[in-house]
């Protein structure tokens, strides 16, 4: 190709090229496009973030309650141990006895919301021990009566409950325990299909 043909050539591109630049409207349309794709895409973004973000929270929050259930769980003393303490701390509330009768009957005929009779426990004489009244608790979680009665050897209060057993109570008290807590000597068993608990202060 000769050098003036290729001058023409360029010549001609160039003039091409030239006519087929943008005008500034164009431009401008170009450039507001532009402008908009970015802040849609912004936009979008920023609430994928704040998705992801309440995701996140969401997420974290579930962890931290698992974990704080787990560690609460694994650091639970045994049931009968909370039962223990629950008797000790209902002891020492000293709550009045809610009807005044040294008859069982008439005690059962006044806790008549409980679901299971009171019953006389064999471990508590009648030469040694008078009964004085009785009311309403609650022993984990579920109703139960707390009764006063008196030892007739040492001439002191003890407050004896009576609680249904449930499943859960059967597994792990297969023999009677007793434990000292703060200042309170407690003492739980199964009779006759109840638990029984007796408390005094030491």
């Amino acid at each position: 190709m000769k050098h003036s043909q290729k001058n023409t050539l360029d010549k001609a591109l160039k003039t091409h090229y030239e006519a087929k630049s943008l005008s500034a409207d164009q431009l401008d349309t170009l450039m507001t496009m532009q402008a908009t794709a970015e802040e849609n895409l912004l936009t979008r973004l920023l609430k994928d973030f704040r998705g992801y973000r309440y995701a996140f929270y969401a997420t974290a929050c579930l962890l931290l309650m698992t974990l704080v259930v787990s560690f609460s769980l694994l650091n639970r003393p045994p049931l009968a141990e909370r039962i223990m303490h629950e008797i000790a701390y209902n002891h020492q509330q000293e709550m009045p006895i809610e009807i005044a009768s040294n008859s069982l009957i008439s005690i059962g005929e006044y806790l008549n919301k409980l679901k299971f009779p009171l019953i006389n426990s064999s471990s508590l004489s009648p030469q040694n021990w008078q009964l004085l009244g009785g009311r309403y608790c609650s022993i984990n979680g579920k109703l139960a009566a707390q009764l006063k009665v008196k030892n007739l050897q040492d001439n002191k209060t003890y407050t004896l409950y009576q609680a249904a057993v449930g499943s859960d109570i059967s597994k792990v008290l297969t023999a009677a325990k007793e434990q000292a807590i703060e200042g309170i000597t407690v003492s739980i068993w199964q009779e006759k299909g109840l638990l029984l608990g007796l408390a005094h202060s030491n």
